[in-house]
């Protein structure tokens, strides 16, 4: 059953929630297979907090319609004219396949806009979400994030 949510700014209360699981989850992705776990989580925590401190980055939380404390996952991206970047989003296991991040990006016109949006972390379902979606995975946007 598809929960009832809706879309809030991240809280400084979710900051924990969403370095987590962006480190738990993209520890599994080819990117990182090969690092150990002292050099991958210092390192890419750097990155998370590059990107998180950008004054272009948006994270938008998926919570609960009654309880917005009731967190189901977020979208961490940046909005520019001629282009959007998705960095990471997440949503909980239990939560997946019922369509919650497709909404989600569609809602935050993320996606099928008529132009590609970029990635800039891959998982391993990247190339069904990429052709369904028109997304150009581009590591090295990380590079200019300021």
């Amino acid at each position: 059953m598809l929960p009832i949510v809706s879309l809030r700014p991240m809280k400084s209360s979710d900051t924990n929630f969403v370095y987590s699981t962006w480190l738990k989850s993209y520890r599994e992705s080819l990117f990182a297979q090969s690092m150990s776990n002292t050099v991958y989580f210092k390192e890419h925590a750097a990155i998370i907090t590059k990107i998180m401190e950008s004054p272009d980055t948006n994270v938008t939380m998926i919570v609960d319609k009654d309880d917005d404390d009731h967190l189901y996952g977020y979208v961490v991206a940046s909005v520019y004219p001629t282009t959007s970047v998705i960095h990471f989003c997440y949503v909980k296991y239990n939560y997946r396949r019922l369509g919650l991040m497709d909404n989600t990006l569609q809602t935050l016109h993320l996606i099928n806009t008529g132009t590609p949006t970029v990635v800039t972390h891959i998982h391993r379902n990247h190339g069904f979400i990429s052709k369904r979606c028109n997304l150009e995975y581009n590591p090295y946007l990380l590079g200019e994030i300021e």
